[in-house]
């Protein structure tokens, strides 16, 4: 009963409140798991606004889902266009983007992105986290730690800062201890 009320009011209704339907379809479907039915609408939202990045952002997450990296790195670049500076979600985008390039191993470019939202979005403490856990990856572990300071002061209980700086103190300990026995060996 309430799909084809639905039907039924998706047929009656004006563009911009189609829009609004598609958009808010697609997020009920992607909660359920219906994916493929959330892309299809949010495709049918983007088709009526091209430049609402709310809706961009939204198909660029199913398409990531979907395992189509292109696609949703396309969206999220249409996406960044859209947002006013100095906002949760253009740094949203930025940190979607930076998580596709991470997993491409293109981990300046992530670093970039991560400070590109870090400028967008400064109460955030998972920008800096995930910019310091890069960090680490690559061995530049002062900034990690500067990082993960600096998402602490923002935010005291941000769980992932302290894995950060745990993970940093195990780092530094390893190559202590590596240190003192090549120092005995040689």
């Amino acid at each position: 009963n309430c799909y084809n009320q639905a039907i039924q009011y998706e047929a009656n209704a004006r563009p911009a409140e189609k829009f609004d339907f598609y958009v808010h379809r697609s997020q009920a479907r992607q909660i359920t798991g219906d994916i493929a039915g959330a892309l299809i609408d949010a495709d049918k939202a983007v088709q009526f606004d091209e430049t609402n990045g709310g809706a961009l952002n939204q198909r660029a997450i199913l398409k990531l889902i979907t395992n189509d990296r292109l696609g949703a790195e396309e969206d999220f670049n249409k996406a960044l266009d859209c947002f006013p500076e100095d906002s949760k979600e253009k740094a949203e985008a930025y940190g979607n983007l930076a998580s596709i390039d991470q997993e491409k191993n293109q981990f300046a470019e992530a670093i970039s992105k991560l400070t590109k939202a870090i400028e967008n979005d400064r109460k955030n403490a998972n920008w800096p986290t995930r910019r310091g856990q890069i960090y680490q990856i690559i061995g530049e572990l002062d900034n990690a730690r500067n990082d993960f300071r600096s998402a602490l002061k923002i935010d005291p209980n941000f769980l992932p800062a302290h894995q950060g700086n745990l993970t940093l103190q195990s780092i530094e300990l390893s190559k202590s201890s590596f240190e003192n026995v090549q120092k005995q060996i040689g």
